[in-house]
């Protein structure tokens, strides 16, 4: 547990880099210091649950006490946040993190997060004017970049576009090496804030060498910036075998679930969504991916990222949910909850819901 939790290396757990309920860190914190150290968990008291004997089954996560923070959602001039929040009410999610997307001003969306601070968190819009193809001078996207970086209810960064798939002209394409001085200016950004840094590389539309010379991009931004966290969207699109290898030699790489929901009717774009990648299989996650939550458990960083109106509906957004409280609902408590929200506090600094668990409507999850 220790292991697993000690972000920053320092022999003890704070708070913030707690992933489990938080009256369970009260009730370990027996000093009252704000942290948890190796001798209060040996000595953990019984309420706070036996320790396993060698060899056997992690406890199962009680769902009562689990919820969701969605970390990473776009939001269009049709989405109302009365919409969203009623979605994230059925669906036992207590925070987004949402940005501006399809000519949306990202003042709306920091004006959103203001009204509804313990729900909605701004993240600075990245796409569009002065970015890569999206019209405008470089210094449009700088610009834009240091308004936001004002506004106090803005408390993260979107995605940065490095590889995007152009499908055949439904979206536009983007491909631009790490090295590139727009892309340089998000990540500056994103380390004096001290937020994480969101990564948009789609791997599998490159052909091998170019994939291999990217990943090799990858590993240098990494280590260059070893104690800055970076999270690939979509999971980076990459195979269980090869995301083995990147955990394993890069300590401060994450991966956003995003796109990972199984295809299903009535999602607009969504049934024809070209970044997924086959993480489930039916309501269960695929044992490879499984096996890496279970031996990352601090890596995996639950998102939907809905795109737009068609997808804030309350079909598709039920049908996406409660895929994943089943997938939760077959990991160990310490994974579950690092995965739907734990991870996202501690990257994102956000204070962990303080009066337990959120279950979903039974429409969503029996």
């Amino acid at each position: 547990m220790l292991r697993n939790m000690d972000k920053n290396g320092d022999g003890r757990i704070s708070r913030e880099e707690w992933l489990r309920p938080p009256r369970a860190f009260d009730m370990l914190d027996t000093d009252k210091d704000g942290f948890v150290t190796l001798e209060e968990l040996q000595a953990r008291p019984a309420a706070a649950g036996p320790r396993p004997a060698p060899g056997a089954a992690a406890a199962p996560v009680n769902l009562g006490e689990l919820y969701f923070i969605d970390a990473h959602g776009q939001i269009d001039n049709r989405t109302s946040e009365k919409t969203v929040i009623e979605l994230m009410d059925m669906a036992g999610v207590y925070r987004s993190i949402i940005t501006a997307q399809q000519g949306r001003d990202w003042t709306s969306i920091a004006d959103m997060a203001d009204r509804f601070p313990e729900r909605l968190v701004a993240a600075a819009h990245t796409k569009g004017g002065g970015y890569h193809g999206g019209g405008g001078a470089p210094s449009e996207f700088l610009d834009r970049l240091a308004r936001q970086s004002e506004r106090g209810s803005i408390k993260g960064l979107s995605e940065l576009l490095v590889v995007h798939d152009g499908a055949n002209g439904k979206y536009y394409e983007v491909k631009v090496p790490l090295q590139d001085p727009l892309v340089q200016a998000g990540i500056q950004l994103a380390r004096t804030r001290g937020w994480p840094v969101l990564l948009h590389i789609e791997l599998d539309a490159l052909q091998p060498a170019e994939q291999e010379d990217y990943l090799q991009q990858l590993r240098t931004l990494l280590k260059t910036y070893p104690e800055q966290a970076f999270v690939l969207m979509h999971m980076g699109l990459l195979e269980a075998a090869k995301t083995r290898t990147l955990l394993e030699e890069l300590p401060n790489l994450h991966l956003l679930t995003s796109h990972t929901t199984p295809p299903h009717n009535g999602a607009g774009e969504r049934g024809n969504a070209k970044t997924k990648i086959p993480l489930f299989q039916g309501g269960s996650l695929r044992p490879p991916w499984r096996m890496l939550m279970q031996q990352y458990p601090t890596r995996f960083v639950f998102a939907l990222d809905n795109v737009n109106a068609d997808w804030w509906q309350a079909k598709p957004y039920a049908a996406q949910m409660r895929v994943w409280w089943s997938a939760m609902s077959e990991l160990p408590a310490n994974v579950a909850h690092a995965v739907a929200h734990g991870n996202a506090e501690r990257l994102w600094k956000l204070q962990p819901k303080s009066d337990g668990g959120m279950r979903p409507q039974p429409s969503v999850f029996p």
